[in-house]
Formats: C-alpha cells, sequence, structure tokens
C-alpha cells in the first residue's frame, strides 16, 4: 500500500486501511477495501483528512510499516484527555492521573513491540481543543523519542537501576500532562506551545509552575519533572527560575544535565509538535518544520542528543508516502535515511501514482548523482530540504554519548 495526500487520491483508488474518525475513537468513516468515488472523495475535507493508505499491488511490503494500533491509540488517547482536562477544571471533579491514563502505558506496550513502525508526526489539528490534540501528540513523540535514547536515558539516570531507569511510563505519562497548567487560561493561549521565551507572558511562564502544584503528589516525581521543567532551555535561557539548593541566594533556571533527562526529552516533542501545527497552519511541509528544529537560535535550547535523535526518527518523508523527484518521476519511499532524513530509498512509479502503474527501479537517493525530491503532490518543497547539521552532530558528540558515535564518524 502507499500513503497519499487527499490532493493525490483519485476516483478508483482501493482503501488499504480502515479510516477512522479523526475524533471519534472507534467510529470508521469508511471501510478497508471501499473503492473511492466522487463523493466519498468530497466528504474527506469535512472530516479534515489529511492522509489516506491506498491498495497497491506493488507495495504490499510496506504493510509492515504501519500498526493500525498506534493510530487508534493516539485518536483514543485525544478523545480521553478532554474527559481528562474537564474533570480536573471541574471543582467537583476527581481525577487519578496515573489510572486515568493508563492508555499512556498502551502506547508504550504496541511502540515497544513494534520496532519497524514508521513515525507518522501528522495528527488532527482541531482549533476548538489543541490542548488535548497538542498533548496527545507530544506524549506519542515522546514515546518515540524515550524508545530511541533508553541506552542515553539509563545513562543520564545512574542513580537508579537500569531497569528503573529504561522505564519510560513516567516520561510519556509527564510528556501527556506537560501543559495541564494551561487550563482556565484563554483559548489562544492555550494554543501556544513555542514561544520566545524573552517575550512570553507571565500568565504563560507560569503554566509550568501552575501544572506541578495541581498535580503534586498525585504523580511520581519524574512524571513532575516533566510538567515543571519542559520550557528549561539546554543553554540555560529556559523557565521557571527555581532554586537547586537551600543555600542558594538567589533562584535561577536550569541548564544543561542539571534538568532531568525526562523533561529534556519533552522539550523537544512539544516544540517539535508546535512546528508541526505552524507548518500545517501555513501549508509548508513537514521538511520544514524539522528544518526549523535544528536552526541556530533553536538548536542551543535543546540536550544535543535528544535533538540529533527527533532529527534521525522523525522523517519529512515517512515511508509509502509518494514524492516527484527532480528529474520528474514519481516515486514511494520504501526506507529511511536516518542520517540523511531529505535523502531515503524510493521506489519510482512508471506512469505517475495511479495505483494501476507499475513500479519501475529503486533509488537511493543518498548516493552521488541521484535525483532529489522536488515536490509532494502539487507543492514544490525542494526549497526545504536539509541535511543533519556538522554543528549539530559535533554538539551531540561532545555530549559524550555513544549512542552518536556512529553518526559523527560518518558525517563530520
Amino acid at each position: 500500500m502507499i500513503c497519499l495526500s487527499v490532493e493525490q487520491v483519485e476516483e478508483g483508488m482501493v482503501l488499504a486501511r480502515p479510516l477512522q474518525h479523526p475524533l471519534q475513537p472507534g467510529v470508521v468513516l469508511l471501510q478497508a477495501g471501499c473503492r473511492l468515488d466522487s463523493r466519498s472523495i468530497g466528504l474527506l475535507p469535512q472530516y479534515n483528512v489529511s492522509r489516506l493508505w491506498v491498495q497497491h499491488a506493488d507495495f504490499e511490503d510496506l504493510d509492515r510499516y504501519l500498526n493500525p494500533g498506534v493510530g487508534e491509540l493516539r485518536t483514543q488517547l485525544r478523545h480521553h484527555l478532554k474527559g481528562f482536562f474537564a474533570g480536573i477544571t471541574s471543582k467537583s471533579g476527581t481525577v487519578d492521573p496515573k489510572n486515568d491514563l493508563a492508555l499512556t502505558d498502551d502506547l508504550i506496550k504496541e511502540l515497544s513491540t513494534d520496532t519497524q513502525h514508521a513515525v507518522y508526526v501528522a495528527r488532527h489539528v482541531d482549533s476548538e481543543d489543541d490542548l488535548a490534540g497538542h498533548s496527545a501528540n507530544t506524549a506519542y513523540l515522546s514515546t518515540v523519542l524515550g524508545l530511541w535514547l533508553r541506552g542515553y536515558i539509563v545513562e543520564q539516570r545512574k542513580s537508579v537501576p537500569s531497569s528503573v531507569a529504561m522505564d519510560l511510563s513516567n516520561l510519556v505519562l509527564g510528556a501527556v500532562l506537560h501543559d495541564v497548567g494551561k487550563l482556565g487560561l484563554d483559548r489562544s493561549m492555550q494554543g501556544t506551545h513555542h514561544c520566545d521565551e524573552s517575550k512570553c507572558t507571565k500568565d504563560y511562564r507560569d503554566h509550568a509552575e501552575r501544572g506541578y502544584r495541581l498535580l503534586h503528589g498525585r504523580i511520581e516525581a519524574t512524571a513532575s519533572a516533566a510538567v515543571l521543567h519542559h520550557h528549561q532551555r539546554f543553554d540555560g535561557q529556559g523557565f521557571p527560575a527555581i532554586r537547586s539548593r537551600q543555600d542558594d541566594k538567589r533562584a535561577a533556571p536550569l541548564s544543561g544535565r542539571a534538568i532531568h533527562i525526562f523533561p529534556r526529552v519533552v522539550a523537544v516533542a512539544n516544540t517539535l509538535d508546535a512546528l508541526f501545527c505552524a507548518a500545517h497552519r501555513d501549508g509548508r511541509p513537514l521538511a520544514w518544520a524539522l528544518a526549523a528544529l535544528q536552526s541556530t537560535e533553536v538548536r542551543s535550547m535543546f540536550d544535543p542528543v535528544v535533538l540529533l535523535t527527533a532529527l534521525q526518527c522523525v522523517q519529512p518523508f515517512p515511508v509509502a508516502s509518494v514524492v516527484g523527484l527532480s528529474d520528474g518521476r514519481q516515486a514511494v519511499v520504501i526506507e529511511q535515511n536516518a542520517d540523511k532524513p531529505c535523502r531515503p530509498a524510493v521506489r519510482t512509479l512508471d506512469g505517475g501514482i495511479s495505483t494501476g502503474t507499475r513500479a519501475k527501479e529503486e533509488l537511493d537517493l543518498a548516493r552521488p548523482g541521484a535525483p532529489t525530491i522536488a515536490c509532494q503532490g502539487a507543492n514544490r518543497i525542494d526549497q526545504y530540504l536539509y541535511d543533519i547539521s556538522p554543528e549539530l552532530l559535533r554538539d551531540a558528540a561532545k555530549a559524550g554519548s555513544t549512542q552518536v558515535e556512529a553518526a559523527v564518524t560518518a558525517d563530520v
């Protein structure tokens, strides 16, 4: 099967996977095997559907990369968060985060057992209730990053046994609750997830401490740390300011490894989702968001090992997506390239994206002289292509993790 944007869908194509309602878990809009016609295609914008999986005989080998269970859990978590947040804001509501949000453990388990899962950062963007969607996607991205970073997380948590250190449950619980302190603020502020710290309003800057106070005693300390410190910056320019020791004369933001590893992971996931939403709003591709994540002004905010991992595992052109090459051919991404994300391996299509056309040739776009990706659908994207910066690779190497040694050796 292949993954198409709604603009690429043609009449006569057959759905390879059920099309789930983006807001209602368990509700199927179109069943697998449904042959698309003008009426069904016309309904897709009504539900803000961004992509579809359709059958293609020459790409059945890509089916293993899609885990429908992960997508359903993400939808369930988003839906569940609406009720959970309502319970927190209700004066009579009682909440038990660990039990009420047990879906986070299900998400960890599902992703842990599926090592071939292709990361799809896209989500439904609902302007009326963005906080639940953002929180669910930040939890999903934090889970993905945590699984990729388990060795580094164990390195960073030397004070506890490795079996405890690699347990991601508090990371993901903290990620899903990281913005709970925004509840009660106006909608525009709830939908702001990344900003220049020097320009943030006091209400916005206070949301991390507000959330921490709200959850204190209800969740474990490492999960609370993710809530309190997800806006700390690796360069020490974040918030909130705290007194790390009783004898400190004044409060100051944390920096570097003084920040617990869990909020360092959540910080990257939080910003990545914010950049994705900005790209979606402005009609820009995911490649723009990922390139922005390693810009000079943004890069210094994050643990370079976590940031490098995000750029390696969250790909701008996921497996099974259709792209246009610089030589005019259409192709389907069949294998990702962690070190050169914008140069995956592809299988070309002879005659366009119609599911009746035949796959023709496999190309490694990282090889010298290979064509580059030029467009997705009708949109030119060659101006957004990027490489992982040598500066980021060097910063990650200086952080001392064995996890990045291979990438640094290959690229610097």
